[in-house]
């Protein structure tokens, strides 16, 4: 998630998304590829917030493909954001989904 975010960002993008699908709300999410995902995109945040790159998330939980065209849905109307990472594949193919409709 970290190189995710650092190719973003040399492709100037400064307010970057992230699609979550948490299965549950905690803290942390309790799959470990998560948790290492989720580390990965606030350690990339902290490292290029000076060059100005803001954060948004999106968290909606259930299967990944939904989840996923539902955080973007919802994305469209409530974030400003120019680049999106998805916390798992399927959860990117909905987002994708979702862009394609716009």
């Amino acid at each position: 998630m970290f190189d995710a975010v650092s190719y973003l960002v040399e492709l100037e993008h400064r307010e970057i998304l992230i699609v979550r699908n948490s299965v549950k709300v905690e803290p942390e999410p309790s799959l470990l590829s998560q948790r290492f995902r989720n580390r990965g995109f606030s350690e990339a945040i902290r490292k290029y917030k000076p060059q100005g790159v803001k954060a948004a998330v999106v968290d909606i939980p259930g299967p990944g493909a939904q989840a996923g065209l539902k955080a973007i849905r919802k994305a469209m109307k409530t974030e400003h954001f120019t680049g999106v990472v998805a916390i798992t594949d399927m959860v990117a193919l909905g987002v994708y989904h979702g862009l394609r409709q716009v």
